[in-house]
């Protein structure tokens, strides 16, 4: 595992593991599935261990798990969003075009940027095709290779962004982790974070009408259960949906006719 490459077993204890996973779940953002994930994976490297006379105990065992919730979902108001833009556009400039990025690409942290974690993500300039508006990441968090569609705003944000380019990276600094949280909040907005902006993407979509299957593409989600979580944003269609049931209906003409009075 990365996180202790450098470390003996020995230095392991049961505070510092719960420590340093608490410390990287906060800067990536992880979910309390992902952080229980890397628990499990830890505590199977000293079960491991102790089979091999390596160590003697395993300190994972000593911390707890966190509780599974991934249902959450955060995303901008139209008014949220004008207010952090224009935060951002007046005093952190610099960070406007990568909230624009994230917006409408829908990009995970660690396609958009060089990550402790992922220190072979991030997005380049050689991802990129202009004239297809396309751009390709060569692996994904699936391990998979994945497309993403540009429309318009992202295409000439990234043209922009290209004019004055000297690194292979479209996005060579640090996540932007403390300075977006801060632009939040002087915007009074919170409870925001940059994975947010993801959800915002997904949102959106489902909101405008777009089939789940569609938005699952668009996220590269593995499975389709990952995106059901914003189906309930769609009421209108869920409205639609139980209207049919509604005597009169010319789609139900039998049931018409039975619940007539």
């Amino acid at each position: 595992m990365r996180l202790w490459r450098d470390y003996p077993l020995a230095d392991l204890t049961p505070g510092r593991i719960e420590s340093d996973l608490g410390q990287s779940a906060e800067e990536e953002e992880w979910m309390p599935a992902t952080y229980n994930r890397y628990r499990a994976l830890l505590s199977g490297v000293f079960s491991l261990a102790m089979r091999n006379g390596k160590a003697t105990a395993n300190p994972v065992s000593e911390t707890q798990k966190r509780e599974e919730n991934n249902e959450r979902v955060r995303f901008w108001s139209d008014d949220e969003q004008a207010h952090v833009m224009a935060e951002a556009r007046t005093a952190t400039p610099e960070i406007e075009a990568q909230i624009l990025v994230a917006l409408h690409s829908g990009m995970r942290r660690s396609e958009q940027y060089v990550t402790r974690d992922c220190p072979d993500g991030g997005l380049k300039w050689s991802y990129i095709d202009f004239q297809n508006r396309l751009i390709t990441i060569p692996r994904s968090k699936h391990g998979k290779t994945r497309h993403i569609r540009m429309n318009s705003l992202l295409l000439e944000a990234l043209r922009a962004l290209k004019r004055s380019a000297d690194s292979p990276y479209v996005f060579p600094g640090e996540p932007p982790d403390k300075l977006f949280t801060e632009v939040c909040q002087r915007a009074g907005v919170d409870d925001f974070t940059w994975h947010c902006l993801r959800h915002t993407f997904a949102s959106r979509f489902v909101m405008a009408g777009v089939d789940i299957r569609t938005v699952q593409e668009l996220m590269g989600h593995k499975t389709i259960q990952m995106t059901m979580r914003y189906a309930h944003l769609a009421p209108e269609h869920e409205a639609d949906a139980v209207e049919r049931l509604v005597p009169g209906n010319p789609r139900l003409p039998k049931l018409t006719s039975l619940l007539a009075p």
